[in-house]
């Protein structure tokens, strides 16, 4: 899949030139192995996966 990707991104943009690249995805191995094929990137959690998260670890506290 990654190959894939970057193959079409490259066709599409000079990777080489851009400053900032983000992978988002909800933390499963396969998606963070894009950071292999672009280099420089970085993982986020997306935003839903992020606020489940943070509800999970944050529900005990109301005021938070």
């Amino acid at each position: 899949m990654w190959e894939e990707t970057y193959a079409k991104a490259r066709d599409i943009w000079a990777i080489s030139r851009i400053e900032e690249i983000n992978i988002g995805g909800d933390g499963e191995k396969g998606i963070k192995q894009g950071l292999e094929y672009f280099p420089g990137a970085r993982y986020r959690l997306d935003p839903y996966h992020l606020s489940k998260n943070l509800i999970e670890a944050l529900w005990y506290d109301e005021e938070t």
